[in-house]
């Protein structure tokens, strides 16, 4: 029985030659599990662009052609296509992981889930060096640069500086804006030290080494399948950038978790750097990276943008925990530093 499918998502499925014996809307906007006499598969709408999206097919092909296990190629449609376009957006299917996600992993099921992680990015990063390198076709469009990435962080630190002048003329200051103007010029403080040292880096380094990056490599983009391997999942925001990008990233969310010891750290590093070292420029570029609030400047702008209905305490405690881990970050930041340079 089918659980009434959308007619768009019929039509995506009949460009692959697929009838479906069952359409399960899952958690989340705009994704189905669909299950098929040829097996099962994900379907996605995506609200990336056509040469986003043609720009991670073709990189998704070049690491299943090299054996990478870690991330599913799109399923071409009967044509051919990477993926769908049709009036309501653009579709693609990919094969289907049966798996939990890291997010629901216990402590108890998986205690090197980390680094089963590091080992894959490691090698995604690895294998997509040369190939980026050799391929001009996305150079311009979907390249990262230093440029580009100093003015995303002026961009976030201007919104920051704009907040809190808004709030000091606030009479009645909510919980959240009191916390956070108690702060503020912390915050401030920490981006400018952080774009200061990012220039410094680019004075001498001039530009990155790029590589294919995830980009939003955190739990709910990563999955096990039943023997336990990792598996990479929704793609839509990867680009070439620095494979810093996707290591800060994925410290910034998960070290937390180890109040930021320097041991996991140096683990974490060594097991990334057996597969892909670094060099000494890009681990410089790594404390830069560590050093700006991104997580903090994040959450606040989704305070802004908060629903009617959203819990104030809710975003009051995120904030709190944000600020204590800014100072746990900062010293590890100083740590890498000292300790890789």
């Amino acid at each position: 029985m089918m659980n009434a499918p959308h007619p768009y998502e019929e039509y995506v499925l009949r460009e692959y030659d697929l009838v479906p014996r069952t359409i399960i809307p899952l958690p989340g906007k705009n994704v189905w599990k669909v299950v098929t006499p040829f097996g099962h598969f994900l379907l996605k709408k995506s609200h990336a662009s056509s040469e986003q999206l043609q720009f991670v097919a073709e990189h998704l092909q070049v690491l299943a052609r090299k054996g990478f296990s870690a991330a599913l190629p799109f399923v071409p449609t009967k044509y051919g296509e990477a993926f769908v376009s049709s009036e309501s957006g653009l579709y693609y299917l990919v094969p289907w992981v049966e798996g939990p996600l890291s997010r629901d992993w216990q402590e108890n099921e998986s205690l090197d889930w980390h680094e089963k992680v590091l080992e894959k990015m490691a090698q995604m990063h690895y294998l997509t060096l040369r190939f980026w390198s050799r391929n001009h076709k996305f150079h311009q469009w979907n390249r990262v640069t230093g440029q580009k990435l100093i003015r995303r962080w002026e961009k976030r630190l201007d919104m920051v500086k704009k907040y809190n002048e808004e709030v000091k003329k606030s009479a009645y200051p909510s919980p959240f804006e009191t916390a956070f103007k108690a702060n503020a010029s912390s915050i401030v403080e920490m981006g400018k030290t952080a774009i200061a040292q990012l220039r410094e880096w680019l004075d001498r380094k001039k530009q990155f080494r790029h590589v294919f990056c995830h980009g939003r490599l955190h739990r709910e983009n990563i999955l096990f399948n039943q023997r336990g391997q990792v598996v990479f999942i929704d793609f839509d925001h990867a680009n070439l950038d620095t494979p810093v990008r996707d290591l800060a990233l994925f410290f910034r969310r998960h070290m937390n978790r180890f109040d930021w010891h320097f041991e996991v750290g140096d683990d974490w590093m060594e097991i990334y750097q057996t597969i892909f070292p670094l060099t000494e420029q890009e681990r410089r570029l790594m404390s830069v990276y560590l050093l700006y609030p991104e997580r903090i400047m994040k959450l606040i702008q989704q305070y802004q943008n908060r629903d009617r209905d959203s819990s104030e305490i809710f975003f009051v405690r995120q904030f709190e925990k944000q600020v204590n881990q800014c100072l746990l970050i900062r010293q590890f930041a100083y740590h890498f530093i000292r300790h890789y340079t």
